[in-house]
């Protein structure tokens, strides 16, 4: 059985969905690396702080623009 400490076990999960180190991807190719590794991200027209998805990649994503979800999701698909 493996064991793991409350802050082993955070560090994983942050880790794993690429919040830490923070920013460190960029680019198109990474934001297609976290939908893989997520699997899928909320899109709903609620838009306080921002749309969620923009949130998602945002917190991941170094220098991000809101017009690279787009192109992926309307060019490049």
């Amino acid at each position: 059985m493996l064991q793991l400490s409350l802050v082993q076990a955070r560090r994983f999960l942050l880790k794993h969905q690429f919040l830490l180190p923070p920013r460190n991807l960029s680019g198109p190719q990474d934001a297609l690396r976290i939908f893989e590794r997520l699997g899928c991200i909320q899109y709903d027209p609620v838009d306080q702080v921002g749309h969620n998805p923009e949130l998602v990649l945002q917190a991941r994503l170094a220098n991000y623009s809101p017009t690279l979800l787009n192109d992926l999701l309307y060019t490049t698909r």
